[in-house]
């Protein structure tokens, strides 16, 4: 079982027991619980397995997938990679150092902090 699939886990039992306890409230009180649910739907939707391929990159985890996927879309377009501890920014443009887009990749440790070691990725500027 991956990081992802523990964290997945998790999020949805997470979420059964919430719409366990809205189910036996009334009222205004079942209304106030519909918004914690609502986020973490959203949630469980944003790290779902098709979207999301947690890897380490230095000392930050990244959506992998998100970023292969921006590459392979990215041929033939001058790139600018730069790691630091909050981000990847990957910077690309038809001209060198001339960037017309960004992609940012923001660190998603916070998620996965107790859920086991994320494999490492090598990113390289492509």
């Amino acid at each position: 079982m991956t990081v992802l699939d523990k964290f997945l886990k998790d999020k949805r039992s997470e979420l059964s027991k919430l719409k366990k306890i809205r189910s036996k409230l009334k009222g205004s009180e079942k209304h106030n619980m519909q918004e914690p649910i609502q986020k973490l739907e959203a949630l469980i939707r944003r790290f779902r397995k098709s979207n999301m391929e947690p890897r380490q990159v230095g000392n930050i985890v990244i959506n992998f997938k998100l970023y292969t996927r921006s590459i392979k879309k990215l041929k033939g377009f001058e790139t600018k990679l730069t790691i630091t501890d909050e981000m990847v920014l990957l910077q690309y443009g038809k001209n060198f150092n001339n960037y017309t887009g960004k992609l940012e990749l923001y660190d998603l440790s916070k998620h996965f902090e107790g859920y086991g070691d994320i494999p490492k990725a090598e990113i390289l500027n492509e």
